[in-house]
């Protein structure tokens, strides 16, 4: 247990970088009008990852042996050479050669993307980053770390740290790990584990049906009533609990109520949180 602690508090140092790096790399490598998807496609990633995890875990359940639990995490260091691989051939973000002046690899890292050198296509888009990030150091911003809590970035800084903060405040404590709520709220442990793999199903699916309601409702109003929603699903188990014995019903209630939960977050707070970081920020 010591041994898990450790390296459950050293898994945040990865994660952080992911939840922060893959969505600020997503925006700047995609055309604008494909940001907003690519961003949330970055969630979408986290569920998909969580419904493995379940699946696998859900197949261990019943094993007793040492195996059990070798096996499963066993299995993640399969990810790391085929991802590593990935990235090492993946093109630099041209908005970073241009912060730089480094125009030519910025050209080239352009084309590599997709855009056609032979129309002035990536001309233009070069000359656009150049005339955006020239304008934004005229408004005194530089790229510091510093300059994230200085005048207009300090805005900046204020929302997306909030938007950020609102994923593990509005319940994804419980969401999160589903099999374990599962159990404490008194189901049997086979029937948690598939009933994880069913929501984190949910999860994947909600977070797909994001990419429509983006486009339809807009970031904001989806975030605010997302909150509400969630806030409004979290009392009802809460009420649910307070029924007097240990209730079957009540305890298949507050499972069913936790699906709910996962479905809505996926629709809503916890896809469209990335595009919102990845398109408040400055260059």
């Amino acid at each position: 247990l010591p041994v898990l602690l450790v390296g459950e508090f050293l898994c945040g140092i990865p994660w952080g970088v992911f939840a922060t790096m893959a969505p600020a790399y997503a925006s700047e490598i995609c055309p604008m009008a494909l940001r907003g998807y690519l961003t949330v496609y970055v969630n979408l990633c986290w569920a998909i990852g969580q419904l493995i995890s379940a699946g696998v875990q859900s197949g261990f359940s019943g094993n007793e042996t040492q195996w059990g639990y070798r096996i499963p995490f066993a299995i993640q260091w399969a990810w790391p050479i085929p991802l590593f691989l990935i990235l090492f051939f993946a093109p630099e973000s041209p908005w970073h050669f241009v912060r730089r002046g480094d125009y030519d690899s910025a050209e080239k890292s352009m084309v590599r993307l997709g855009y056609s050198n032979t129309s002035g296509e990536v001309k233009q888009a070069i000359a656009m980053m150049v005339h955006t990030d020239e304008l934004e150091k005229q408004m005194e911003q530089g790229t510091s770390y510093w300059d994230c809590f200085k005048g207009i970035d300090r805005r900046r800084t204020e929302i997306v740290c909030m938007v950020f903060a609102a994923q593990p405040f509005c319940g994804s404590a419980m969401g999160g790990t589903p099999t374990y709520f599962f159990v404490q709220a008194g189901l049997p442990t086979s029937i948690s584990f598939k009933m994880s793999v069913g929501g984190l199903g949910l999860a994947s699916i909600g977070t797909i049906c994001s990419w429509y309601l983006l486009h339809a409702f807009g970031r904001r109003t989806l975030y605010l009533w997302g909150l509400g929603l969630l806030a409004i699903i979290l009392m009802v188990v809460g009420f649910v609990s307070l029924t007097p014995g240990n209730s079957v019903a009540a305890n298949y209630a507050q499972a069913a109520m936790m699906l709910i939960w996962l479905l809505v977050y996926y629709l809503t707070v916890g896809p469209i949180c990335y595009a919102i970081i990845s398109e408040t920020s400055s260059t």
